[in-house]
């Protein structure tokens, strides 16, 4: 039986800094969080005009982090959460796809809450609130597996976190 293929998009970076040359990149925990659930990933370069042929190779698409976070500093933070620990709790809404993959009403997160959905956009599903309010998960419902959360489940912290990369591979699998 094959695997399900699933891309993952990469992080790119300009020429300078780190290397002379623009590169991408991608943690290591992403590439493991969806072999450990049984995916195969494949990493995506920046190829517009051929991303409907890569479309049409994988099973599944996941949308990564990345450099282009803005940093808290600019706006007055000077603290983060870090990613591999919780550094809070979300509460997750009855109902919602996230409820019925994680079975929990509650879960700790890792996320660091400078950059969040304000509200959801036409036919989203907000499905995770954080105890200050902040939006931290969204779904869509009109397809099988639409979901998106503002905390990082590739550092599996959780039960919770591996059951979303199985729940999401069991559906891209078919």
């Amino acid at each position: 039986m094959a695997l399900p293929i699933i891309g993952l998009t990469l992080d790119h970076e300009p020429p300078g800094g780190y290397s002379k040359f623009p590169w991408y990149a991608i943690r290591e925990n992403y590439c493991n969080a969806v072999r450990r659930a049984g995916g195969l990933p494949i990493l995506l370069p920046h190829d517009p005009e051929a991303a409907p042929a890569y479309l049409d190779q994988i099973d599944g698409l996941i949308v990564t982090g990345g450099g282009f976070d803005v940093d808290p500093a600019l706006f007055g933070a000077v603290t983060r959460h870090p990613r591999n620990e919780p550094g809070h709790t979300v509460r997750v809404i009855a109902g919602t796809l996230l409820r019925r993959i994680t079975g929990a009403d509650s879960l700790g997160v890792n996320s660091a809450h400078h950059q969040a959905v304000k509200t959801a956009g036409p036919g989203l599903v907000i499905d995770a609130v954080a105890e200050d309010g902040v939006v931290e998960g969204i779904e869509d419902p009109r397809h099988r597996f639409c979901l998106g959360v503002q905390w990082h489940p590739e550092f599996e912290i959780s039960e919770a976190d591996r059951r979303i990369f199985r729940a999401f591979v069991e559906v891209a699998g078919g």
